[in-house]
């Protein structure tokens, strides 16, 4: 049996994303906006908590937001990525869902 003792990945102290606003069409994805936790080599899980979901949903694919636009008229809301070990480590990620128009 290896007992061999590992170093601790290190805590983490930042959630950074690749943008701090997106706008998506009403039925629309956008999987663009990306996350990683900081520093180098501390686990990269967070978890997404949207503030109005009538108006949009985010899912967590690897390190990509899976955004899409659910509110037909349009409307603005923000989601908040949080690593798993310590929700005070956060970002926030402002979403605008473009009004569908009628043709």
């Amino acid at each position: 049996m290896d007992q061999t003792l590992r170093p601790a990945k290190p805590n983490p102290t930042s959630v950074k994303l690749s943008a701090s606003t997106i706008s998506v069409g009403a039925g629309a994805t956008d999987s663009s906006v990306t996350f990683s936790v900081e520093p180098a080599g501390t686990n990269q899980e967070c978890k997404v908590t949207v503030k109005d979901a009538s108006i949009a949903t985010v899912i967590i694919s690897g390190n990509k937001l899976s955004v899409k636009g659910v509110k037909v008229e349009g409307g603005t809301t923000t989601a908040e990525v949080a690593s798993i070990y310590n929700e005070k480590i956060k970002s926030t990620v402002t979403i605008t869902v473009n009004k569908t128009e009628n043709k």
